[in-house]
């Protein structure tokens, strides 16, 4: 059995209870519009998003409730999935932190050659 970690932002985060988060699927995943709860203990903050942890035999129970005034708390269609179809709506899964630029980092720039110019005879001092 091994662990398999996801990135989410934090944008898809709806709500969150004491044991556990509301996280929405992506807009551009075939899942667009479902949500899932995950407990609270394999979610991990990283700043602008989160990790999600889970196993491999891990079942997502995907559910999408109503738009209407009187249904937003109806659950209007559901699904489940197993974790690589969970990680391929994510993108793939694996996050590779992105090393970040040292702001005083110094570079020289490229010698420039000096072009040629004329000038207008108008403008000559005689």
């Amino acid at each position: 059995m091994s662990w398999e970690t996801i990135s989410v932002n934090k944008n898809n985060i709806e709500h969150e209870t004491c044991k556990s988060m509301l996280i929405k699927m992506p807009n551009k995943s075939a899942y667009a519009g479902f949500k899932f709860w995950h407990p609270k203990k394999l979610v991990r903050d990283k700043g602008y998003f989160c990790t999600i942890s889970f196993t491999e035999e891990f079942v997502f129970k995907l559910f999408k409730n109503g738009q209407g005034k009187y249904n937003f708390k109806d659950i209007v269609a559901s699904k489940e999935i197993d974790a690589c179809e969970m990680k391929e709506a994510f993108g793939g899964g694996v996050f590779v932190e992105k090393k970040e630029k040292n702001p005083f980092e110094t570079r020289t720039p490229e010698s420039l050659e000096p072009e040629e110019s004329k000038e207008l005879e108008e403008l000559l001092d005689e």
